[in-house]
C-alpha cells in the first residue's frame, strides 16, 4: 500500500501560501524565505537566547513525537482512508509544519543550506541504491 501521490519535478524551492498571524500572506518562494520569517518570527519574541542547536534539536525530537503519536495505533490497513480525513488530516499537517519550522530553525542557527543538503543526500542515496539492485527491498534488509 503506498500513500504517496504524484508530485512535480524535484526542486529546491517550494511555493506555497502561509498566512502569518501577523498578516503577511506574501508566497513562500524558498527554504531561505521561510527560515528568514522564522528568524522575524523568533527576533520579535526575543526567544533566539533559546535557540541554541542541543535545544532546538530536543523541541524538533518532542514534535516529531507529537506526529508519530497521530499514528500511533491507527492500523496498516485503515491508513489510506483516514490520513486524508478531518480532524486528523489537518493535526498531521499542522504537527508536520512544526517539524519543518524548527528543522528550518535548527538550520539556520548551524548554517546548514537545507535544500542543497537534502538534495545532496538524496543524490547520494540514488547512488547508494540503485533502482535495479533495491526496488521493493527495504534498505538495510536486503
Amino acid at each position: 500500500m503506498s500513500l504517496r501521490k504524484p508530485v512535480g519535478p524535484l526542486r529546491a524551492t517550494v511555493a506555497v501560501g502561509v498566512l502569518l498571524p501577523c498578516g503577511d500572506t506574501r508566497l513562500v518562494f524558498d527554504f531561505d524565505d521561510l527560515a528568514r520569517r522564522m528568524r522575524n518570527f523568533t527576533e520579535a519574541r526575543d526567544w533566539g537566547r533559546f535557540h541554541d542547536p542541543k535545544s532546538l534539536t530536543l523541541a524538533l525530537v518532542g514534535e516529531v513525537g507529537e506526529l508519530a503519536e497521530l499514528l500511533q495505533w491507527v492500523r496498516p490497513e485503515d491508513q489510506a482512508a483516514v490520513v486524508g480525513t478531518q480532524p486528523l488530516y489537518g493535526r498531521l499537517a499542522e504537527e508536520m509544519a512544526d517539524v519543518l519550522l524548527y528543522l528550518l530553525c535548527l538550520a539556520d542557527v548551524v548554517g546548514v543550506d537545507l535544500a542543497q543538503a537534502a538534495i545532496d543526500k538524496l543524490r547520494i542515496n540514488e547512488e547508494r541504491f540503485p533502482p535495479d539492485e533495491h526496488r521493493s527491498i527495504a534498505p538495510g534488509k536486503a
